[in-house]
């Protein structure tokens, strides 16, 4: 049976070529002028798919940089901020310490008397200055602006009404303000800022000033703690907008007036807010950084004008991180680029030349599947006519048509008679089984009925089922149930399913036919039998064709595997279901479940 296996395979290959030409995997081919086969691709697409799946990283790629650029803006300008804080903090407690300074001695008549040797004034304010880390000087001057006590001896004496902290005090409507005046290089060569008050005197007239010159090298150190990087500077500008101190200190800097339009002093100024952020370029040095400033006006202290505190950094040097790892990304985006473009273009080209190289044996392929074609659509006729003339001749010998004959001859034309049905068979099953891979095989419906069916098929087997010794019986539910089928392919598929329960069930064994009505309208059919049965493994193999169970039982009865693969082909063309169920040793049950109309 292994021979009959190894040629209707190879039979089926010829005849599936018959009805449907070449392969599934050749038909998603399509013929082109002179009929050459080429696949349908699409290089175009390829390139497409390219260019999107890279602007789509680099899309990413872009979106995550930009995160991070704003974050490191973000994170930075709160870091600047913060520190610039803690400036403008230690800043506002030295003015209040001093302003309580030159409450005291403003309130004080001893200070305002011109001193001599004895005089314990200056030896007090001397102890006073010492005591403030942000006051260098401090000093009383009289009415015309001759300093009458000062904590240096150098000074008593000298007039100062040429001043500006003397000149605002002596014009100030308000005598509790604090006058801070514009940065100035006092007669002891330090550049400065001093804070001032008003005295009056007994009827209220101006009597003098009382001021106190701030100690640059405190403020200096101040600024200098809040540098956490090499390219940062930090500065103190009078509320005029003249700049005070900058640190690291620059000369060039010194007094420079940043009260103009534009400068980012002035955009801090009339944002009206008392901290900002900004960044641009800044006008004292030209460079583009980023600024943190806060106003410094503590609401003690009755100022006429407030300080500024700034902190910048270089903007290049806050991404300079950012810009080496942005620069690497890029390298390796247009690494990727270019590799998997020269790796798409050598793919292609790959490609085509394996297309030409296909269609070459598609059109190889094409010209011997037209012989075969032509074979195959005259050898039904060729090989059936020659078995009917061997059935029919030795079926008339048989039956003694040609006169009498001996037994021994009478036998022989029996076995010449099986063998051509069984060849006929085999050819039509082969046939067929190919006609319904290719799509080739058409059924017409009808109203079928069951019960008429079924006797049909028990007269046919039941000689056979005898002689087996296999009890054969049908069940059906109505007399009247009818199916909507082929009747011819209903027909072959109770045949094959009867033939085959009879032939794998021992002696003494049975099986049963039932049909009865489905829930859905349909009908349900299923044959039984209480045979070998079929492991659980081997179960998706019976509906292959050509496919048997390998044990000696099923070697002896033989077959060609094609009976169960023609009862699944024909049973999913009526839009139906077969399914098994089967234990060794008891018997296997096939059902079939047929739809109440067939598909769309």
């Amino acid at each position: 049976m292994k021979t009959v296996g190894r040629w209707g395979k190879a039979f089926l290959r010829l005849a599936r070529v018959s009805f449907v030409g070449l392969p599934n995997a050749e038909r998603r081919h399509r013929s082109i002028g002179g009929g050459d086969l080429q696949p349908k691709r699409s290089y175009l697409l390829h390139w497409l798919m390219h260019a999107l799946s890279m602007a789509a990283l680099a899309g990413v790629i872009g979106y995550q940089l930009q995160v991070e650029y704003v974050r490191l803006d973000d994170n930075e300008g709160k870091l600047l901020l913060h520190h610039v804080r803690m400036v403008a903090k230690n800043l506002a407690l030295e003015m209040e310490a001093t302003h309580q300074a030159l409450l005291g001695v403003r309130g004080d008549p001893t200070y305002r008397a011109r001193a001599d040797a004895l005089d314990p004034a200056p030896q007090r304010l001397k102890t006073l200055a010492d005591a403030m880390p942000g006051v260098r000087t401090i000093s009383v001057l009289d009415g015309s602006g001759t300093v009458t006590t000062s904590n240096r001896a150098e000074l008593v004496g000298r007039t100062f009404a040429e001043r500006a902290y003397f000149r605002s005090a002596h014009d100030s409507d308000d005598p509790d303000a604090v006058i801070i005046s514009p940065p100035f290089e006092t007669v002891l060569g330090v550049y400065s800022m001093n804070m001032s008050m008003m005295i009056r005197g007994a009827r209220g007239e101006f009597a003098g000033v009382v001021t106190a010159t701030l100690d640059p090298e405190y403020f200096t150190t101040l600024l200098g703690s809040t540098l956490y990087a090499p390219d940062m500077w930090s500065a103190i500008v009078h509320g005029d907008g003249l700049q005070f101190l900058t640190v690291p200190e620059r000369a060039d800097q010194r007094g420079k007036n940043l009260a103009l339009p534009g400068t980012l002093f002035i955009r801090h100024i009339e944002s009206g807010l008392t901290e900002t952020v900004v960044t641009g370029t800044v006008y004292a040095t030209g460079q583009y950084r980023m600024l943190a400033q806060v106003t410094i006006k503590p609401p003690k202290v009755h100022m006429d004008r407030p300080l500024v505190a700034a902190i910048s950094r270089d903007y290049g040097a806050i991404h300079a991180a950012w810009r080496e790892d942005a620069l690497k990304q890029a390298w390796l985006y247009l690494l990727l680029l270019s590799v998997s473009t020269v790796g798409l273009f050598f793919f292609q080209r790959h490609q085509r030349a394996y297309d030409r190289t296909v269609a070459e044996a598609r059109r190889q392929a094409e010209r011997a599947n037209e012989a075969k074609s032509y074979f195959l659509a005259n050898m039904g006729h060729e090989i059936r006519t020659p078995l009917n003339s061997i059935v029919g001749f030795s079926e008339l010998i048989r039956d003694r048509a040609f006169g009498p004959l001996e037994e021994r001859y009478v036998e022989a034309a029996d076995d010449i008679h099986l063998g051509g049905m069984n060849l006929l068979t085999l050819v039509n099953d082969i046939l067929d089984v190919a006609k319904i891979e290719a799509g080739k095989m058409e059924i017409e419906r009808s109203r079928v009925p069951i019960a008429a069916m079924l006797a049909e098929s028990l007269r046919v087997f039941r000689l056979k089922a005898e002689t087996a010794e296999v009890t054969l019986s049908a069940e059906v539910d109505s007399p009247d149930l009818t199916v909507l089928a082929d009747e011819r392919g209903l027909r072959h598929i109770l045949f094959n399913l009867i033939s085959n329960a009879i032939k794998f069930t021992p002696l003494g064994g049975s099986v049963t036919v039932t049909a009865r009505s489905a829930p859905d309208g349909g009908m349900v059919l299923t044959v039984s039998d209480t045979g070998m049965g079929i492991p659980a493994s081997e179960i998706g193999r019976v509906v292959k064709p050509f496919e048997q169970i390998d044990n000696r039982f099923s070697r002896a009865h033989g077959g060609t595997g094609l009976g169960l693969p023609l009862v699944q082909g024909l049973v999913e063309l009526h839009g139906g279901r077969l399914g098994i169920e089967s234990e060794l040793g008891k018997g296997t049950t096939f059902t079939i479940h047929f739809p109440p109309e067939p598909p769309p």
